[in-house]
């Protein structure tokens, strides 16, 4: 297992190495969200220990997972995934982390849920959406009602990819990112006219919504370009300015 995860990480870690041997020890940001989340923590002195803890809010079958082992194999995740079936794929995949087989939201409570035709797309629907099929219902939960239940007084990174709710979650952790409790956060979101109308949130919403409480844009990650409207939906990631290390300036290896 090992071997294979070193295997998918050579091609990122060839181009790091090229990256720094020809620009002189400068590495571009945006290049691995999970590579400069290091660097970002780090560079506040949080440490990436056990004390760190790292939210995955709509984990999916544990890509993200494996994305946080390789950069930050000793941080305290936590895996949230509503779908019965996919977790039952996650579940599979044993990552290390606490999983938790609920979603997060705006309110506690039941949503109901479209599966989707595939894992990657299911997605929380509202009452009246005649295009949705096959709805199940799944447990909602908050990122604050989280925190408090599990004793957990900031969170290092809460990442947040739930086809097109992510104000919800954020709406749900209202009260941490309001008290500063929460040092970055990374969404997926599109730009412009690109991406999904429903499935993905508009960049400039999730900027309205965190840059008030301090958050500053630091990096956007391309997940997918499509034939006809360029680039499709990436993610975002949002740092406390308050927070950002002294010198950081050019690159992660400076």
């Amino acid at each position: 297992m090992q071997i294979r995860k070193n295997l998918e990480s050579l091609p990122t870690r060839l181009r790091f190495a090229a990256s720094v041997l020809f620009r002189r020890n400068r590495l571009q940001w945006g290049m691995d969200p999970w590579f400069d989340i290091r660097t970002f923590l780090l560079g506040t002195g949080v440490g990436i220990d056990p004390r760190c803890v790292v939210f995955d809010v709509g984990a999916n079958i544990g890509q993200t997972a494996t994305a946080v082992r390789r950069w930050l194999p000793k941080v305290d995740l936590h895996c949230f995934e509503p779908s019965p079936t996919t977790f039952k794929r996650l579940q599979a995949a044993r990552p290390k982390a606490t999983l938790h087989e609920f979603g997060m939201g705006r309110v506690a409570g039941v949503a109901k849920l479209d599966p989707g035709s595939l894992h990657t797309l299911a997605r929380v629907v509202s009452d009246g959406d005649e295009s949705a099929q096959g709805l199940i219902e799944i447990s909602i939960r908050t990122v604050d009602g989280e925190l408090d239940r599990l004793g957990i007084e900031r969170l290092g990174v809460l990442k947040i990819d739930v086809e097109g709710e992510e104000l919800a979650v954020l709406d749900g952790a209202d009260g941490a990112i309001r008290d500063g409790r929460i040092e970055l956060i990374l969404a997926e979101a599109r730009i412009g006219a690109s991406g999904h109308p429903t499935r993905h949130t508009p960049i400039e919403q999730l900027l309205e919504r965190l840059e008030p409480h301090g958050f500053r844009y630091a990096g956007f990650y391309i997940n997918a370009i499509a034939a006809d409207r360029g680039l499709h939906h990436g993610d975002i990631l949002l740092v406390r300015a308050d927070r950002l290390p002294a010198g950081l300036y050019w690159s992660p290896s400076d």
